[in-house]
Formats: structure tokens, sequence, C-alpha cells
């Protein structure tokens, strides 16, 4: 630090000492006011600049020697204190700005991924719904009969492009989801068109259930007279979701069993299996994205936790509910409910997570 120097000729009587008389019409002592406020101000700048801009040595210039009262101190102490929250506001809004930047570019790049996968799904569906549907023709001997070794072949063949098509549209759902652009069409329906979309979308599982000898059942009763207001697309999704659950997570040999049952308050839709359960410790994150638990992971390589969380989204969006029970090696029941909405609710809306 420079030493401190004298002042080169006396500047005692520019200020009243304490308990003198104060010269008002003196401009000089006022100016030596506002000196005093600019340098407690500079100071207060000068302790904080090593922090602010990562020195680690600190120099002062030369100081005129000069005799303040108690209240040319006070004043000063006040530019000080002020000279230091101000360092704090101007610190704490370049942290803000520095926040809000990376949140802007992680959210960049969520637009980006969540489009990347729209598109790629996009493209992918439709040559996977053709070979679907090409492969169920070939099932069905509309080309001729077929071995039994060749049955076998192509219904794993089904088996596995059904996964894909599930899995592709589910992509598809969850980047519309994170984008808030999923909608849901509500619309009239009688419960007994409701259920025989359910008994497709069963059906279409059934080569899956038998490439892993797994017997899959279905049963319903249902009163066609009760008119559900839903979106019937999204509901269907929901049953081929949980049974195509059910018998990834089933060994082979094993069974899933799907009821609809109908009460007039709305539509019961229960899935159950004999497959390898859910751990009790990892039961409350199992609607919860891409999660998968420890023994789905350790005894299947499908699955890819989206399912669960979609099919979730599209029951409370129909002021349904969707719960579970579950037992570790001996199997778990999914029971999905979904009320008759009043007239009130959105032809169309859009759901977000």
């Amino acid at each position: 630090m420079a030493p401190v120097k004298p002042a080169t000729r006396s500047t005692t009587h520019l200020v009243p000492t304490p308990g003198g008389p104060a010269r008002a019409t003196d401009f000089r002592a006022i100016l030596l006011y506002a000196l005093g406020a600019l340098l407690g101000f500079l100071a207060a700048l000068l302790f904080l600049l090593p922090g602010l801009t990562g020195g680690d040595q600190l120099s002062l210039i030369e100081a005129l020697r000069q005799r303040f009262s108690a209240n040319s101190f006070a004043l000063v102490a006040g530019f000080v204190t002020a000279g230091v929250a101000l360092a704090d506001i101007v610190v704490e809004r370049q942290r803000d700005a520095t926040r809000e930047k990376k949140l802007n570019e992680l959210n960049e790049a969520a637009q980006a991924k969540n489009e990347l996968i729209s598109s790629m799904t996009h493209q992918m569906r439709t040559p996977l719904t053709s070979t679907k549907y090409a492969l169920k023709m070939l099932l069905g001997g509309d080309f001729g009969p077929v071995s039994a070794e060749q049955r076998d072949i192509l219904t794993n063949l089904y088996g596995s492009t059904e996964s894909l098509v599930t899995l592709t549209q589910d992509f598809l759902d969850a980047s519309k989801l994170d984008a808030g652009r999923l909608q849901v069409s509500v619309k009239n329906i009688r419960l007994g068109e409701l259920e025989r979309g359910i008994k497709s979308a069963v059906d279409r599982l059934q080569p899956m259930a038998e490439g892993k000898k797994i017997t899959l059942g279905y049963a319903s009763q249902v009163d066609d007279k009760i008119t559900l207001r839903a979106d019937a697309n999204k509901l269907w999704q929901v049953a081929e979701n949980l049974t195509e659950n059910a018998i990834n997570y089933t060994p082979n040999g094993g069974s899933v069993r799907v009821t609809a049952t109908s009460s007039p308050s709305g539509l019961k839709l229960e899935i159950g299996d004999t497959g390898i359960g859910i751990p009790p410790a990892e039961q409350a994150k199992v609607f919860t994205k891409f999660f998968r638990a420890s023994n789905a992971r350790a005894t299947s390589s499908t699955g890819t936790g989206i399912g669960l969380f979609i099919s979730k989204k599209f029951v409370e969006a129909h002021h349904g509910t969707i719960t579970f029970v579950s037992r570790p090696g001996k199997g778990t029941t999914f029971t999905v409910t979904v009320p008759l909405l009043p007239p009130s609710v959105a032809e169309q809306f859009f759901i977000r997570i």
C-alpha cells in the first residue's frame, strides 16, 4: 500500500470541527462532503473489485489527510454501505443472467430433442405399421398356407413389430406431452363400442403372447346403453400399453387376463398377470417417465418406462384413476376407472406434463 502523504497546505478550515459553528455559505465544505462521499463509494468498489474481477491484490490511491466531523464519517459510511449493497445487487443480477442463459440453453436443447424424436417416430411409424399388417396377412393365410415352423417365426416377428409400433407411438406421445401439444378429443361413445375397441387392442397382442407361450384371456360385461364421453383412441392405447407390459414382464408359460366391466358411474378395466411383480420399495415410482423396476431390468431387455407414464396421463385427462397391486414373484394387477364425464368438459383440450 502506498504511504499516505500529508496535505501540502492546510485544509482543516474547510470543514467545521465537532461542536464548532457550521458555515453553510462555504461552498468548499459542501464540495468536500461530496468528495468524501465519492471517495467512500470508490473505496467500497475498490474493496469489492478483487472478488468481482478475480484479482488477488489491492492497491489504494493516495488520500488526503483530512479532519472529518462525526456527521462526515456517518455520511461516508452510508455511501460505503450503499456501495456494498449496489455491488451485491450487481453480482446477483449477473448470477441471475447466467442462470437464465443456462435455462434457455437447456430449454432449446429439450425442444430440439423433442423435435428430433417427433420427426423420427413419424418416419418410422408408417413402414412399421405396413410391416405389421403384412405379417398379419401371412399369419392369416392370405398368401397361402404356412407350416408350423413358419408360423412360429412369423409370430415372433409380428410380436417384435407390434412392440416397435407401440414404442414408436409412445415416444411420439411423450414428445407431444413435453411440448404441450398432445390433444385429447372427447366425444360421446357407447360403452359397447369402446369395449370392442379394447378387445381389438388385446387381440392384436395375441401373437406376442403366443410367442412366449402365455395364455392371454379376455372377458367383458358392459352395458351398451351407457354413453361415455371420452377419447376412445387414447383409452384403447391405455389398454394396449398395459396388456403389452403384462406380457413383457410375465415369464414364458404364464398368463395375462384383461377384464372390462361397466357400472352406472363409468368403465372399469383390469389387467392382471402372473409376472415378476414390482418390488415394494419401488412401487411409488412406477408411473415416473423412463422408470423401470430393478427386477424388470434384470430379467427383460424390453420396455422403456414410457407406457405407464403415458397411460396415467391419458386416464387422468378423462378424470379417471389408475392403480395397481403387486407382489414380487406373484404378479401385478392394474385397475383403470373412467367416470362419466359431465357435458361441461371441453370436446377438445391439450394436456401437458
